[in-house]
């Protein structure tokens, strides 16, 4: 049919590219990830709604036009609504009404926009002249264009915004990592950790949007590098993970060459323990996305360990 392109498109749009969260520990992100979260995913998942709403109502009128049709006018002033009711949470930046919203109702109205365009054709094509389903055909072809450059600009928008909160991000912690070493830490291997992520998820995600041509291409490279664990089949790098371990050796050296260490050497080897843990479960992970049984295996080994290292140190001063 030819409005076959109105389904599915749209969901698969939005909730197909992650969110990059380790929904354990999201609450350790610095503000520009939780930023990113909200802002950029709203923003992206409306820019995909008007470029669909933009298709279909024009496409419409464009039935409306050839045969007046009550249920499409209706159709038409559904959606419209929906989009006004849309851009009301986008502004409020309330994530969750928006997709739910566009879940239970503008996607369900969007289907039956689709299904009454089809019986609008079925019923009215024979009786069209020539002339008009060649407009019909053309305008549809057109309007079809336009959407593909449309959502194809929304996905490389969105990859652009997603790419500058995980620099931003990695800025932050590389402050942090500049506090510790102003305080005469060794930070040799937490600088290498962002060197490292930078390389292997923000490089190569950049060079992968430059390189998209098409909206699948440049949806492709935003399912392909996550900076934490939101890619189901891509590269996952589990910073804030490996961040916690990195200094958790770094504390653990310090603690085991106090000179004061044999007050506490339990506490030692428990947390030699808990980082071997961690760290086993992390490898265990690779670059995959966490199972629940990984990660809870790594973050409660992550907690207790650092649970000792404050322990430890209020006994060692």
């Amino acid at each position: 049919m030819i409005l076959s392109i109105i389904t599915s498109i749209l969901v698969f749009s939005i909730l197909a590219v992650s969110a990059d969260t380790n929904k354990n520990n999201q609450n350790n992100h610095p503000n520009s990830i939780k930023s990113y979260n909200q802002g950029r995913q709203l923003e992206f998942a409306l820019g995909n709604v008007k470029c669909m709403n933009d298709f279909t109502t024009t496409y419409l009128n464009d039935l409306i036009a050839v045969d007046p049709s009550d249920t499409l006018s209706v159709d038409l002033t559904k959606l419209q609504s929906d989009l006004t009711q849309m851009q009301t949470y986008e502004s409020n930046n309330d994530s969750d009404s928006l997709r739910n919203f566009i879940k239970n109702n503008y996607d369900p109205d969007l289907k039956t926009a689709r299904q009454d365009a089809n019986i609008w054709i079925k019923s009215n094509w024979r009786n069209t002249t020539m002339e008009k389903r060649s407009d019909l055909k053309n305008n549809h072809k057109d309007l079809k264009s336009t959407f593909d450059s449309c959502h194809f600009t929304s996905l490389k928008d969105y990859g652009t915004g997603r790419i500058n909160a995980f620099t931003s991000i990695l800025n932050e912690y590389q402050t942090k990592a500049d506090a510790l070493k102003a305080k005469g830490i060794d930070t040799t291997t937490l600088n290498q950790l962002i060197i490292d992520a930078k390389s292997q998820i923000i490089t190569p995600m950049q060079n992968a949007l430059d390189s998209s041509n098409d909206s699948a291409t440049a949806k492709q490279a935003l399912q392909n590098y996550c900076l934490y664990d939101g890619c189901k089949t891509g590269t996952n790098f589990h910073f804030q993970a490996k961040w916690e371990i990195t200094k958790l050796d770094i504390a653990f050296s310090r603690i085991n060459n106090n000179e004061n260490a044999t007050q506490v050497q339990d506490k030692i080897t428990q947390l030699q323990t808990d980082i071997t843990n961690a760290k086993s479960g992390l490898s265990s992970v690779g670059t995959k996305k966490y199972t629940d049984a990984q990660n809870k295996q790594i973050w409660d080994n992550i907690k207790e360990a650092n649970q000792l290292v404050k322990d430890m140190s209020k006994i060692l001063k």
